[in-house]
Protein backbone atom coordinates (compact mmCIF):
# COMPACT_ATOMS: atom_id res chain seq x y z
CA UNK A 1 0.00 0.00 0.00
CA UNK A 2 2.24 2.62 -1.21
CA UNK A 3 5.11 1.22 0.90
CA UNK A 4 3.27 1.62 4.15
CA UNK A 5 3.97 -1.07 6.14
CA UNK A 6 -0.04 -3.81 6.68
CA UNK A 7 -0.60 -5.78 9.78
CA UNK A 8 -3.15 -7.28 11.70
CA UNK A 9 -2.97 -8.70 14.99
CA UNK A 10 -4.88 -11.83 16.64
CA UNK A 11 -7.61 -11.84 18.97
CA UNK A 12 -5.07 -13.30 21.63
CA UNK A 13 -2.68 -10.82 20.79
CA UNK A 14 -5.06 -7.89 21.86
CA UNK A 15 -7.34 -9.58 24.11
CA UNK A 16 -4.99 -11.86 25.81
CA UNK A 17 -7.91 -13.96 27.45
CA UNK A 18 -7.87 -18.02 27.80
CA UNK A 19 -10.80 -18.13 25.29
CA UNK A 20 -9.24 -16.11 22.87
CA UNK A 21 -5.36 -17.71 22.69
CA UNK A 22 -6.54 -21.30 23.25
CA UNK A 23 -5.54 -21.72 26.82
CA UNK A 24 -6.94 -22.75 30.09
CA UNK A 25 -10.32 -24.77 29.43
CA UNK A 26 -10.09 -23.49 25.86
CA UNK A 27 -7.02 -25.52 25.10
CA UNK A 28 -7.28 -27.98 22.72
CA UNK A 29 -8.92 -27.91 19.45
CA UNK A 30 -12.16 -29.38 21.10
CA UNK A 31 -12.85 -26.88 22.80
CA UNK A 32 -11.29 -24.01 21.15
CA UNK A 33 -14.25 -23.21 18.70
CA UNK A 34 -14.15 -19.29 17.33
CA UNK A 35 -17.69 -19.38 16.79
CA UNK A 36 -18.24 -20.21 20.27
CA UNK A 37 -15.81 -16.68 21.24
CA UNK A 38 -17.56 -13.25 22.45
CA UNK A 39 -16.97 -12.54 18.39
CA UNK A 40 -15.56 -15.03 15.96
CA UNK A 41 -12.76 -12.66 14.79
CA UNK A 42 -11.49 -15.78 13.21
CA UNK A 43 -13.82 -16.16 10.51
CA UNK A 44 -13.94 -12.46 9.93
CA UNK A 45 -10.10 -12.50 9.21
CA UNK A 46 -10.75 -15.72 6.73
CA UNK A 47 -13.31 -13.87 4.90
CA UNK A 48 -10.40 -11.16 4.27
CA UNK A 49 -7.59 -13.88 3.78
CA UNK A 50 -8.45 -17.31 3.31
CA UNK A 51 -5.49 -18.63 3.24
CA UNK A 52 -4.09 -16.92 6.60
CA UNK A 53 -3.78 -18.84 9.87
CA UNK A 54 -6.34 -17.02 12.07
CA UNK A 55 -6.48 -18.75 15.40
CA UNK A 56 -4.26 -21.17 16.72
CA UNK A 57 -5.84 -24.66 15.29
CA UNK A 58 -6.98 -23.19 11.94
CA UNK A 59 -4.43 -25.77 10.41
CA UNK A 60 -7.35 -27.15 8.05
CA UNK A 61 -7.87 -24.28 5.95
CA UNK A 62 -3.63 -22.55 6.26
CA UNK A 63 -0.71 -24.42 6.80
CA UNK A 64 0.20 -27.63 4.14
CA UNK A 65 -0.96 -30.68 6.48
CA UNK A 66 0.27 -34.53 5.43
CA UNK A 67 -1.66 -37.44 6.38
CA UNK A 68 -0.11 -40.12 7.41
CA UNK A 69 3.47 -40.49 8.25
CA UNK A 70 5.56 -37.58 7.48
CA UNK A 71 9.10 -37.94 6.67
CA UNK A 72 10.66 -34.45 6.42
CA UNK A 73 13.54 -32.00 7.61
CA UNK A 74 13.51 -28.50 7.81
CA UNK A 75 16.68 -26.63 8.57
CA UNK A 76 17.52 -22.81 9.09
CA UNK A 77 20.86 -21.41 8.74
CA UNK A 78 23.55 -23.92 7.41
CA UNK A 79 25.42 -22.31 4.74
CA UNK A 80 27.27 -24.74 1.98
Amino acid sequence: MNGAEVGCLTACDVFNTDQYCCRGQWGSRATCIPTRWPVDYAAIFKKAEPAAYSYVYDDQSSVYTCSGGCDYRITFGVSP
